[in-house]
């Protein structure tokens, strides 16, 4: 089911795991399985792309590919017209039912670049040597801060939210996140995040039930925001 798997792939791999079944349990698990449909992954070359990038990070080598995009007549095209990234993987993440590379990324001044693996196109494995992980470079730590919504540089805000959203927000920020509580309704978070788009959406996604509420600068840039995209 996942999307990132186009549907040719998807189509190759049941058919190879049915065969470990016996014929009278393959008959019921096609009459019955179901898989919600939804977008999925073009790259028909996605599995042959993932061992490039786990060969590269078996033999600490750098890969170079390209990087494709949806254009607005909704065609897969190359992005920068077809310019060639290099990036020195270190790890791999499943998330949100993305796959995605971690690496030191060249095509942005040196960063530690994230990419969706569906997304790259004509990967090549070459025998240049990775650039070392920084010393304080952490997989666990850089997933927190890419996927928390805690990259760049960092602000601390404060929410507040409905008592019933603290699974919520327990699993994005952790139980170690401070929290206090304001009446029988409401919890106030404190936090810090990057005050940026993602992070916005994110409230956005709650329809109200959590709250932004300082500091004032990022009360205004998300109003400013809110009526951005109001139709005027």
């Amino acid at each position: 089911s996942s999307k990132f798997i186009s549907d040719k792939e998807t189509q190759v791999i049941m058919d190879k795991l049915s065969f470990f079944e016996s014929d009278n349990h393959r008959k019921k698990t096609l009459k019955y399985k179901f898989v919600e449909k939804y977008p999925k992954a073009e790259n028909e070359r996605i599995l042959a792309i993932i061992d490039g990038i786990e060969d590269a990070i078996e033999s600490n080598t750098k890969i170079v590919f390209q990087y494709a995009t949806c254009s607005p007549e909704k065609r897969t095209v190359l992005r920068h017209s077809g310019a060639k990234y290099t990036l020195s993987p270190y790890n791999t993440i499943w998330k949100n039912d993305n796959y995605y590379v971690i690496g030191y990324d060249e095509a942005h001044g040196g960063i530690i670049g994230t990419y969706r693996i569906d997304r790259i196109r004509n990967l090549e494995n070459t025998d240049l040597r990775a650039v070392p992980k920084p010393n304080d470079y952490s997989p666990a730590k850089y997933h927190q801060e890419v996927f928390s919504m805690r990259t760049g540089d960092t602000t601390e805000v404060q929410l507040l939210c409905e008592n019933e959203l603290m699974q919520d927000i327990a699993e994005r920020f952790g139980k170690s996140v401070k929290t206090v509580a304001v009446d029988n309704e409401h919890f106030k978070v404190f936090v810090k995040v990057s005050v940026e788009s993602t992070f916005f959406g994110w409230l956005v996604s709650y329809a109200g039930k959590i709250k932004l509420i300082a500091p004032s600068s990022a009360v205004d840039n998300f109003r400013q925001i809110l009526l951005n995209v109001l139709v005027q």
